[in-house]
């Protein structure tokens, strides 16, 4: 898969770099829980246009994010785009963030574009307090939430998101796709724990490889 150089006076050409990553081993762990400093982490990836292009001499105003952390000048890059406003004192870094939170993040970017869908979920009122972007959200098409029995849809705003439903968010925030019969025959797979049949293969793929 080719790599092209993202310019944002040229939208023209679109960015294809990788901005996730595995674990050792060659795993992906498609259905484990991100932690906030993770979500941190592929957002200033992709704000910066690649891991090489995030500054490393910003200094994170939480407490608990130790300027010798691996994530720390992720955070502190994240947090000087003012895209962690709804967060103060601590950061909590290592906890598992939600679907709410994490389609915070996305909106943040001011990457939406309203698609003409109602982004009506039943159990996400005014009262959320992140209803605004959750809203916003599923008008844009960015998440479709949960069907129910009686023709609703639930967000299920407080549930952890996992790392393939990530990458899926991603992809439509940035309208970044490819099928998997694009993908290059020499890759048999991009990790060990995700075969092609996996419903977010071509997903993960086209987030992680560049």
């Amino acid at each position: 898969i080719n790599q092209l150089m993202f310019f944002k006076e040229k939208p023209e050409l679109s960015m294809h770099t990788s901005y996730m990553k595995g674990y050792d081993g060659g795993l992906f762990k498609p259905s484990g829980n991100m932690t906030r400093a993770e979500a941190c982490t592929i957002i200033a990836r992709l704000a910066a246009g690649g891991d090489a292009n995030v500054p490393a001499n910003l200094t994170s105003a939480f407490t608990d994010v130790a300027s010798d952390a691996w994530y720390h000048k992720y955070v502190a890059y994240v947090e000087s785009l003012g895209f962690l406003k709804s967060y103060s004192g601590t950061f909590l870094p290592d906890k598992a963030i939600t679907r709410a939170e994490f389609v915070e993040l996305v909106f943040n970017m001011g990457l939406l574009r309203d698609s003409g869908k109602n982004g009506v979920f039943t159990d996400v009122d005014s009262s959320h307090e992140r209803y605004s972007v959750i809203t916003a959200a599923g008008k844009a098409g960015l998440v479709n939430g949960y069907a129910e029995a009686d023709g609703t849809f639930t967000f299920k705003p407080d549930n952890t998101i996992s790392r393939a439903e990530v990458v899926k968010v991603i992809n439509n925030a940035y309208q970044r796709s490819i099928t998997k019969d694009a993908i290059s025959h020499d890759i048999t797979y991009c990790f060990a724990d995700v075969e092609d049949s996996h419903w977010a293969y071509a997903e993960i793929c086209e987030a992680a490889l560049t």
